[in-house]
Order: C-alpha cells, then sequence, then structure tokens
C-alpha cells in the first residue's frame, strides 16, 4: 500500500514539474515572441526601469549624506550660538520676580535692593543699561537685564545672588540650555 501511494506520489510530482517547465518555457517564448512583435521595446523599457532604480537609489544615498552633512553643520551652529549668547552675557545679569510700579525707576529699586541686602555698594554709574524684557501684561512680573561697566561688579552681586532669596528675587546668568547642563551634572 504504501509503495503505491509513494509510486502515485512520485508520478503526481513527475507530471506537475513536468507542467511546470512547460509553462515556464511556454511564457519565456511568449516574452520573446512580443518582444519581437514589439520591435524589442520590452528590453529598451526593462534597461530604463533599472537605470530609473539605479539612479533614484543614487539619489536617494545623496540626500542622505547630505542630510547627515547639514544636521552636523546644524549641531555645531548651536553651539557657537549657545557660546556667542552665553559670551554675551559676561557683564550682563537677568533679574527676576521684582515688583512693577507704575513709578518704576528700576536703576534707584536695583541699587538700593542690592546695596541694602548684599552689602555691595554700586551707583548708577557702575551700570550701563537697566531695562525690563517683553511686554507688560496684567499679572506678569517681567524680567530685567542689568548691564554692568564690567565683569568683576557683575560677579560680585552674582557671587552674593543667594542673600536676594528672603526677598523672592532671582538672579540668573545662564543661558536656558547651559542651565539645564548645569542642574543635569548636579543629579
Amino acid at each position: 500500500m504504501r509503495e503505491i501511494r509513494n509510486e502515485i506520489k512520485s508520478h503526481v510530482s513527475s507530471i506537475i514539474t513536468s507542467a511546470m517547465t512547460s509553462l515556464s518555457l511556454e511564457s519565456h517564448k511568449k516574452w520573446h515572441k512580443y518582444n519581437k512583435k514589439s520591435g524589442g521595446k520590452i528590453t529598451v523599457l526593462e534597461k530604463k526601469i533599472e537605470y530609473i532604480i539605479s539612479f533614484n537609489s543614487t539619489v536617494v544615498n545623496d540626500l542622505k549624506e547630505e542630510t547627515s552633512i547639514l544636521r552636523s553643520e546644524n549641531e555645531q551652529l548651536m553651539r557657537k550660538i549657545e557660546s556667542l549668547d552665553q559670551g554675551a552675557r559676561t557683564d550682563k545679569l537677568r533679574i527676576f520676580n521684582l515688583v512693577e510700579k507704575d513709578s518704576d525707576n528700576l536703576f534707584e529699586e536695583i541699587i538700593n535692593r542690592v546695596n541694602s541686602r548684599m552689602g555691595i555698594n554700586i551707583k548708577q554709574e557702575d551700570t550701563l543699561d537697566c531695562r525690563r524684557l517683553g511686554k507688560k501684561q496684567d499679572g506678569k512680573r517681567r524680567g530685567i537685564i542689568l548691564k554692568l561697566n564690567g565683569f568683576v561688579m557683575k560677579q560680585n552681586i552674582y557671587n552674593k545672588k543667594n542673600l536676594l532669596k528672603v526677598s523672592n528675587i532671582c538672579i540668573k546668568d545662564l543661558t536656558e540650555n547651559r542651565l539645564k547642563l548645569m542642574v543635569l551634572g548636579h543629579i
């Protein structure tokens, strides 16, 4: 019984293989027949398609490489901007949480706070500029930029900034990115 089953399997398998070969040869013959009828246009189309695929692959690879270069350049430029931004702060302090008044004389207010709470004797001549940042909005306290004559005076004030915490006034020196890096470094 087993032998008959194996013989039938073998016979069916050979018939299927023969039919597949015949179909394959037949389809190959038909392709050549159509290619001859079309004057070889199918072969030309195949070659054009292969060229287009190759060209597209090259373009995609070039674009990937260019994108990588642009990302690298962008990162370098962002680091330069960050460095320049931090460098521009060598004589400036950012002050926050100082209440705004209608008759706001920032120079006097800041000089009085610094002199009384920090024990530093600065005069209006020690500052080059003092102004609030942004547009005035109800209920919001705008930050202040204080530009000093030199780095030493800035460092004296910055080193004693903790003395102002009692008054809820905050003095900052770092850019946002550098502040984040510093916080991550202390964790």
